[in-house]
């Protein structure tokens, strides 16, 4: 990516009274962490220099994570002799010397010195620039996070044609560099393991399903061929094995981390642990039944007593016997120790404190997730600018307003949440308004529509006064930039025509670029200005703000009510189960 030469770029602002003012990118001071502060053209530089690195890792990882298949497709030709002889190999480990018992911990899985070596570099660059200290132990149960990932996702890429893990790791990698805590890195780095291999499982399922002729003119066509309401149907016929599979897939998760932990010492340290990670990606993990916005409100508000749905234990061994061949073996102790770690015979319990953080833990790992998107979604390399301004704008403006607002209510503070409040939450903003800003200059060079932004840039200033640009707008009104959220909104609710039709029109997406960037550059001007006039009160005493912080009115969890999307698609609804069940 190009550098972007912004020091000069003015942001314009206007407060309660309609009065306007401006300030330089290079003037305008932005939090990025505890005590520290930069220009807003330094935090645009840094950003580039991020996308950079990430750009320059991806082909070198990515290398690397595809070196991986061969080994995992010879380990998968007899996986349950391959785990007996791992077992035996670890089965005196807590005899042998601290240095041996380490090395043997990152080795006994390992099917050849390439696969350790390549586990090794992948656990180094996730670790690399950790501000947290990380025991012996917990660097091993990284490594083995690493090793499942890579494992159980090898098969999947994203648009990019880069391997999913990838994703994973650099989102951990974002987790240990700004100082959280094992618990958070595995947790990040598993964050998409759950939905991806269901979607593969299903993907297998309707593809098999196809092949029957009663499905007429679908018959013979693969899943993404067919329309999401016959998806839909399909699923909805296997529903069952459908819910099975997703906590098969959930428990065998858990299964392979506490295999190693047992192995630890004193395993019995890190069942807590265990169990918040457990809850983490559950919590951080997507159902087919749910939309964007509902997603995010259960993430943001979960209920802290949901009532969680059943599996008979019979049927979780049967489809655990697909995740582990020692299942049999882990699955009681497992329940024991992990998956019922708060209940107790006087009833459930728990560690509110540790329920508390698992809440932030989550929503920091759901920004990280974010900021990494944001940062892969290269142009030009399979995402158009308009998918751009949808996966990493729309998203990620929805998704920080909703996180600012819940942080308005009154809550605990917790270590999570003072490190999202002065650290996470402007960093995907910057992120998002750095690709924006990179694509106005690739628009205007490309295509040579310099006079139709400047056009906009003044259309959008004297939008920005008006009560419109802080409210949900609808489409029709006179005027540039009405109604863009209700298209991203449909868009989010399955309308996906909406974007193939914005990337035909080069003068809308100028406009949606325009007003994007206006947005962003709100949500970051308004902080400062009244943190500035704070400063200015307190030698003055006043304390009447003349600035109000910015959000945009009406574009909360209703957003999807605003749509007829769904009701065009014709869904059926599923009976979905929860990630996490109570085993009976």
């Amino acid at each position: 990516m190009r550098e972007l030469d912004v020091s000069s770029r003015m942001i314009k602002y206007f407060d309660t009274r309609g009065q306007s003012g401006q300030i330089k990118y290079d003037e305008l001071m932005i939090q990025m962490g505890e005590a520290h502060r930069l220009s807003l053209s330094d935090c645009i530089a840094e950003e580039i220099a991020h996308i950079e690195e990430f750009q320059f890792n991806a082909a070198k990882l990515s290398r690397l994570i595809r070196a991986l298949n061969p080994i995992y497709d010879e380990i998968e030709k007899n996986r349950a002799e391959f785990i007996r002889q791992s077992g035996e190999k670890a089965r005196n480990i807590n005899r042998l010397s601290y240095n041996k018992r380490i090395r043997l911990l990152d080795t006994y899985y390992t099917l050849n010195g390439k696969h350790d070596r390549i586990l090794r570099k992948l656990t180094d660059h996730l670790l690399d620039g950790s501000e947290a200290d990380q025991s012996a132990h917990s660097i091993s149960l990284i490594r083995r996070s690493v090793d499942y990932t890579c494992r159980v996702m090898r098969r999947q890429v994203r648009k990019n044609k880069r391997p999913s893990a990838l994703h994973a790791i650099e989102s951990a990698r974002g987790a240990a560099r700004n100082g959280l805590r094992t618990i958070s890195i595995i947790a990040t780095l598993l964050h998409d393991v759950l939905e991806e291999r269901l979607d593969e499982w299903t993907e297998q399922l309707i593809d098999k399903e196809l092949a029957d002729p009663l499905y007429g003119d679908y018959s013979g066509k693969q899943m993404k061929g067919i329309p999401l309401a016959l998806r839909h149907k399909i699923i909805q016929k296997h529903i069952d094995a459908y819910n099975d599979r997703a906590t098969g897939i959930f428990f065998g998760m858990g299964l392979t981390l506490y295999d190693h932990i047992r192995r630890f010492p004193v395993p019995g340290r890190h069942f807590e642990s265990l169990h918040s990670i457990a809850e983490m990606v559950a919590a951080l993990s997507r159902r087919r039944d749910q939309s964007y916005y509902s997603y995010l409100q259960e993430l943001l508000y979960p209920k802290p007593k949901a009532v969680l749905d059943t599996i008979e234990y019979e049927r979780l061994r049967e489809e655990l016997e697909l995740e582990h061949p020692r299942a049999d073996d882990l699955l009681d102790p497992y329940l024991n120790h992990v998956h019922t770690f708060y209940q107790t015979r006087l009833g459930q319990f728990s560690a509110k404190e540790e329920v508390r953080r698992n809440a932030f833990r989550e929503i920091l790992a759901k920004i990280l997730d974010r900021l990494n998107n944001t940062r892969d979604m290269e142009r030009g390399h399979g995402f158009s600018i308009a998918s751009r301004l949808y996966g990493t704008a729309f998203k990620n403006i929805f998704f920080l307003q909703a996180i600012e607002d819940k942080f308005r209510k009154p809550s605990f503070n917790t270590e999570e949440r003072r490190l999202i409040e002065v650290k996470f939450l402007n960093k995907p903003k910057v992120a998002a308004l750095c690709q924006i800003l990179d694509d106005i200059r690739y628009m205007q060079e490309k295509y040579d529509l310099g006079k139709l932004f400047a056009f906009l840039e003044k259309e959008i200033e004297r939008y920005m006064p008006t009560r419109a640009f802080r409210h949900l707008t609808p489409p029709g009104k006179a005027g540039y930039f009405n109604g863009l959220i209700y298209l991203f909104n449909d868009i989010t609710m399955g309308r996906k025509s909406n974007l193939i039709e914005l990337e035909k029109h080069r003068e809308k997406i100028a406009e949606v670029l325009v007003a994007f960037k206006a947005v962003l550059e709100s949500f970051l001007v308004y902080p400062v200005m009244i943190r500035e006039e704070e400063k200015a009160d307190q030698s003055s005493g006043k304390h009447q703000s003349r600035f109000r912080p910015y959000r945009i009115s009406g574009m909360g969890p209703g957003l999807e009510r605003r749509s007829s999307a769904r009701e065009e698609n014709k869904t059926d609804v599923l009976t979905m189960k929860t990630f996490i069940r109570e085993v009976i």
